[in-house]
Parts: C-alpha cells; structure tokens; sequence
C-alpha cells in the first residue's frame, strides 16, 4: 500500500515510515525476537530434561513461547514496519496486492538477519554441544513423516497465518491498534506450532528456520522451510484477495487511497478518520502529518515558509481525509 501524492508531500518508502531503514531496523529487531523466543524455550527445555527427545510438555512450552513471541514483536513494531517478521508474511502481502514487490527483498534481508542474531545469541547462552545436537533449534520433518507430509503442513498453515493477518492487521474490524491483530496472530501462531511439531516442526517462517540453519551450518530439508511458507503465503493472500470482495461496502479499510504503482487493484479509495498535525521544526519552517487514529504517521509534507501556507497545503490535501480535525503544535 501506499500513500496518495499530496502536493510537496514527501512520497514515503512505506506508509507512516518517512525512512525505509527504520522499517528494516524494526524487521530484524522483531523476527529476531519471535526466534529467539521459540529456539530458546527449545534448547531450554532440552537443557532442563537432559534429553533432546521433545516431550509434550517441552512441545507445549515451545508453542507458547512462539505465540508469546510474536504478540511482544508485534506490538513492539507494528507502527515501525507493519511487523511482517517473516519473510512468507511479506511476500503474502505482496501476492495480495498489499505490499510493494519492490521492497520485498529488502525486507527479507531483514528479517533473515533477525533470523541469524537470534541463532546467534542462541549458540552464546546454550554453547556448541547443545547447539550442535539440536542445530541451535532449527525445524526438520518429524521422525518417520514424509518430506511431502512435511510440506504440506507447512503449505496449509502458512495459508491461514496469511489469511488472519490480512484479516485482522490490514483490514482491522476492531478498534485498537496493533491489540487485535497481536492477539489472533500470536494465538494462531502458538496453535500452528503445537499441532505441526511432530510433523514439520512448525515453522512457517524461512527466517526462523533458515536463521539456525546458516548458523549450524546444518539443512535438514531446508527446501520444505522455503517452498511451503512461501507457496502457502501467496495462496492465503490470494484466497483473502478474493474473500475481501465480499466485504459490505461500508466497512472501510485501515488507510487511505492506493499507488497504482504497486499493483493495487481499481477500487474507491478508502479513507479513514484522524488528524492533521501543524509542527515548526527548529529552523523556524513548518511541515504538516497526517495521523491516524493508532498514532501511525500516514504522510509528511514539505517543509513551508508560512504557517498559513502549511494550513494551505492541507486544505488542499483534505480531500483524502475529509473529517480529520487538524491540529497545531507549534505553540502558536
């Protein structure tokens, strides 16, 4: 998605992030988070029982912890990013028309990097006999389950996490910010783990295995980790590509109008309440944002001379936000 044109208005890297290098810094910090916070409680609870076998508990534990993970990654930089934190989620949301193509590599580069420091600091506390036993907590199919079995599951689970992202962060039903789409994520994320242990080992997300993997210098199956989240990515943001349209009406999506350039499909542009900010910047010229609701900066103007000629700009601009409410911060 991106941000309509405003006249002199900076055009954004990506929607509320004036810098593409914040964004990648918020990737990496969140899948680094959402890694160590699963391979961690793995070798952990190996540690503790003395045995690399996963009992039930130890899967039971792993679980909660990915979902934990990734509740605590994504409100931490869900503003930042929009807290893909897995390279399957970016390029879901681009099949999806939602997302550039032209920032996905970028972002994948972040986010395996988050991948690899989680490893990292796993190999740091657990040491190389641990880490070498367990690959630094890596997935590989289970015991006796067929690669195609373990593809699969990774393809099908992929396709729903897509689907509830889509669903709760891109086109928020709730008020709340990054809360709703935390909660269903994370809880959906714990019971994908729980269930696909014994089968794939739940990974559906290329950073989170691959991350371990280059660090071990070990690859069981490492093909599985990529085609099956990529693939189920793009089939979850295509089949919610398709459910959307069934949305009544008027129930308006979380931005504003969408670049054509990004391959945004025709349709009304959807506005969305919030305010227009009027700030001077210590050289004494002002700039106006727009803000939404959750706080998100949606666009940056110029910089003006003029007070009024920023109050201008924004009359000018209002169209793509008619019932914000603009407000000064200059102290005049």
């Amino acid at each position: 998605m991106a941000v309509q044109a405003f006249p002199r208005v900076k055009k954004e890297a990506l929607p509320g992030v004036p810098s593409r290098l914040p964004a990648l810094a918020a990737e990496t910090f969140g899948t680094f988070v959402l890694t160590l916070s699963g391979t961690a409680t793995l070798l952990g609870a190996a540690r503790i029982s003395h045995s690399t076998a996963a009992s039930v508990s130890s899967q039971i534990a792993v679980s909660v912890a990915f979902g934990f993970g990734i509740l605590a990654a994504v409100y931490t930089v869900a503003t930042v990013s929009g807290a893909h934190i897995n390279p399957a989620v970016t390029f879901g949301l681009a099949a999806a028309r939602e997302f550039p193509w032209r920032l996905v590599p970028a972002y994948w580069a972040a986010q395996l990097l988050g991948g690899i420091l989680a490893a990292l600091a796993n190999w740091a506390m657990y040491g190389d006999k641990l880490g070498s036993l367990l690959d630094l907590g890596t997935t590989r199919p289970g015991p006796g389950v067929s690669l195609i079995a373990a593809l699969f599951a990774e393809l099908v689970l992929t396709a729903v996490l897509l689907i509830v992202v889509l669903s709760t962060a891109v086109y928020r039903r709730a008020p709340g910010g990054a809360m709703p789409a935390g909660l269903a994520i994370g809880l959906w994320i714990g019971c994908a783990v729980f269930l696909a242990f014994p089968v794939s080992g739940g990974s559906l997300n290329p950073a989170r295995t691959f991350g371990p993997d280059i660090v071990s210098a070990a690859f069981p199956a490492a093909w599985i980790y990529l085609v099956g989240p990529l693939a189920g990515a793009a089939a979850g943001g295509w089949i919610w590509h398709y459910l959307k349209q069934g949305r009544p009406s008027g129930e308006a999506g979380p931005g504003v109008e969408r670049s054509s350039e990004d391959g945004a499909d025709d349709q009304q542009p959807r506005h969305r309440p919030g305010k227009f900010v009027v700030e001077r910047d210590p050289s004494g010229k002002y700039h106006f944002t727009l803000v939404a609701p959750n706080g998100q900066v949606i666009a940056t103007s110029g910089d003006y001379e003029r007070k009024q000629a920023a109050l201008n700009g924004i009359e000018a601009v209002k169209k793509n936000a008619p019932e914000a409410e603009i407000a000064s911060q200059d102290g005049e």
